[in-house]
């Protein structure tokens, strides 16, 4: 029978969480450590921009209205 893979994820965070206590090292400091390794893969993006309507001309509202 196939494991759920989120049983499958909580086992393998408790394994790393008993190996850290026998180490004297918090999960939490394990991960900061865990990530300072792969800074370059990490991904941070800013807030997207707001996007903005353009401003129509008067003249091109005229043109498309037939007035010219």
């Amino acid at each position: 029978m196939e494991q759920d893979p989120l049983q499958e994820l909580r086992t393998i965070r408790r394994n790393i969480e008993r190996a850290c206590e026998a180490q004297g090292q918090t999960y939490a400091d394990y991960l900061s450590e865990v990530q300072g390794k792969y800074t370059e893969r990490l991904i941070r993006r800013g807030p997207n921009p707001r996007l903005r309507a353009k401003a129509q001309k008067a003249t091109d509202l005229g043109a498309i209205r037939g007035q010219t």
